[in-house]
């Protein structure tokens, strides 16, 4: 990863940070809250043991010395009454405190969380459909279901560490004040005992297991998901065993990425405070030669020194295992933000131009578009007129571009080369949401979602009423159908519209389209899957529907556009002919030859 890459993704966490500070600051204020109230019992039991000596701490701590003196006043067994009620109440008020801590930390992780995943969303569908090709399905689910939420708990981290290093500040700026010699030694080991844990784990180390988690986790969803959605395939050719290695070897791969990464990151913790425990040791012997000896008050004092640093060990052990997982969970955030990143990524311009209707047409003009630049051109320089009012039909064999002409004219893609102008104005000045909302298309691939019928009607066009997309309906030839399902148009269809058959799911998308209301219709060979006698009805009542609409016709079974009032003839990727059927067959060229093959001259 490069410099400039590191320090753009510290400055996405410090957005993210002066965003929710609100959040962070007040875990840090709980944290410390809950701290100083144990504290409190701290300085009780302080008071106690400094009365072994005379003064010793206390006189070095002034706020203490009042205490002192009235706790001294009382008898041993009433002193002990009254420091066993006093930890008591401090203990339920700490614990409040650390509920709170806990529900902001929560409140904080589900906040950024949210954040992360709204803007990975607004970014999926900013983003080219050219760029999003080439991602696996199964990569951005990962992103979106885990990969946010590991770079979410990230900011939760840095609020722990930064108020573990608060504390840690507070309790040595009170050991200088008892030793500032042993306060010095403390540090000094506390240094080496961080060096030696980052010697032992260290951060890159750290950060490679997080990137090989990050991958084979998406290597994880994309078995599962391929092999979820071919299970039918698995049937067909008795695959199911090779189907279920695939899906087990790649969750035992994570698994065991996942358990080597952890083996590291827990282990930092113990590891810590074992060496902690030999710098306790070593401070303990050291106070013998540092603190004076003349009295048994250095006992109190040696004691209240250690017991600080024991409540300091919590706090540098939270540190020094927070910036463990920080570590791990790195490459998390970095995968989440190069997504993020508009850098080399595409993105369909905006225009300005709103679209309120075709007036005269739309006009190709020497338009080239190749999906991918090693790859050759899908549509090479091709023009062409869609006038207004018109049935348009593009015919071709399989593989002349007839799907890339609907999908440029969609807006999916942008060409590559020439232009598509609509009205005088290039499709790319027009706002791109006023064009779709005046069009609607019907693909090859039927797109469905797991709702009810009406549900899938409304889609195009949520405001209509139910009544309007039932209409739509029966001009699709589904009341057939509908009238057998259990629910009729409240029947839940399934994911991807499994529970229909594929002509009840193509009926389906035309009466989606036509519920759209469109002023352009656009047909990708939306009738294939039907049966001749439907096929004829259909069309006749997209006829009856299309009349003074413009009407874009994809077809390769070319009795359905016979009529058409031009026909455009493809072939790989460009026009070779276009003209009525009359005309077309009376050239006896690629059109006569298509016709001769399906045999309906």
């Amino acid at each position: 990863m490069t410099f400039s890459h590191r320090i753009q993704s510290y400055q996405s966490l410090y957005g993210l940070i002066r965003k929710h500070h609100k959040l962070v600051f007040g875990f840090i204020v709980m944290t410390l809250l809950s701290l100083s109230i144990e504290g409190i019992g701290v300085g009780a039991i302080i008071s106690m043991l400094d009365g072994w000596g005379e003064g010793g701490i206390v006189k070095e701590l002034p706020f203490l010395e009042d205490l002192r003196h009235q706790m001294n006043s009382w008898d041993l067994i009433y002193r002990l009454r009254v420091v066993a009620v006093i930890l008591l109440v401090l203990v339920l008020l700490a614990a409040a405190a650390q509920y709170v801590k806990l529900l902001l930390a929560v409140h904080l992780q589900l906040r950024v969380e949210t954040e992360l995943k709204s803007k990975l969303i607004r970014q999926f569908y900013d983003l080219s459909l050219r760029y999003l090709n080439l991602q696996p399905n199964s990569h951005l689910a990962s992103l979106f279901l885990s990969e946010t939420t590991r770079s979410a708990r990230m900011l939760f981290l840095i609020a722990n560490m930064a108020a573990a290093s608060t504390i840690l500040a507070l309790y040595t700026m009170i050991m200088l004040v008892i030793s500032w010699q042993l306060t010095v030694i403390a540090a000094v080991l506390l240094v080496i005992l961080g060096f030696a844990s980052r010697l032992l784990i260290s951060s890159e180390k750290l950060h490679a297991q997080g990137r090989a988690i990050v991958a084979s986790r998406k290597r994880l969803h994309t078995v599962v998901t391929e092999n979820i959605s071919m299970v039918k395939l698995a049937h067909l050719y008795s695959q199911e065993s090779q189907s279920i290695n695939r899906i087990q070897q790649a969750n035992d791969d994570y698994l065991t990425d996942y358990y080597d990464s952890q083996k590291d990151v827990l282990r930092s913790k113990p590891l810590f405070s074992i060496l902690a425990v030999l710098g306790l040791a070593t401070l303990l012997i050291a106070s013998t030669f540092l603190l004076s000896t003349e009295n048994d008050s250095w006992v109190a004092s040696t004691s209240v020194f250690v017991l600080l640093v024991f409540r300091l060990l919590g706090p540098a052990t939270e540190l020094n295992g927070s910036h463990a997982e920080y570590s791990h969970l790195y490459p998390s955030f970095l995968s989440v933000q190069d997504f993020l990143t508009r850098e080399n990524k595409s993105y369909l311009s905006q225009g300005n131009q709103e679209f309120r209707g075709l007036q005269t047409g739309i006009h190709f003009e020497n338009v080239t578009f190749r999906y991918a630049d090693n790859r050759d051109p899908a549509l090479d320089n091709v023009t062409l007129d869609i006038p207004r009012g018109k049935k348009t039909a593009i015919v071709g064999a399989s593989g002349c571009g007839k799907s890339t002409l609907i999908n440029l004219l969609a807006r999916l893609y942008d060409p590559d080369d020439g232009q598509i102008t609509v009205d005088q104005w290039d499709l790319r000045q027009l706002q791109i949401h006023s064009w779709r909302r005046q069009i609607a298309v019907v693909t090859q691939e039927i797109l469905l979602h797991n709702t009810s019928l009406l549900e899938n009607l409304k889609f195009a066009s949520p405001e209509v009423s139910d009544d309007d997309a039932i209409e739509a309906a029966k001009i699709a030839q589904m009341n057939d159908f509908v009238r057998t399902l259990p629910q009729r148009y409240n029947t839940i269809i399934g994911e991807r519209g499994m529970q229909l058959s594929g002509g009840q799911q193509q009926r389906l998308a035309i009466a989606r389209a036509l519920t759209a209301n469109p002023s352009v219709l656009i047909l990708d060979e939306a009738t294939s899957a039907l049966d001749s006698e439907t096929e004829q009805l259909i069309k006749n009542a997209i006829d009856t529907f299309a009349r003074n609409r413009t009407a874009v016709i994809a077809a390769h079974r070319l009795s359905t556009i016979r009529d058409a009032d031009n026909i455009v003839v493809l072939f790989k990727g460009g026009v070779v002919e276009e003209g009525t059927h009359d005309d077309l067959m009376s050239r006896k060229g690629h059109y006569w030859q298509l016709v001769n093959t399906q045999n309906i001259s």
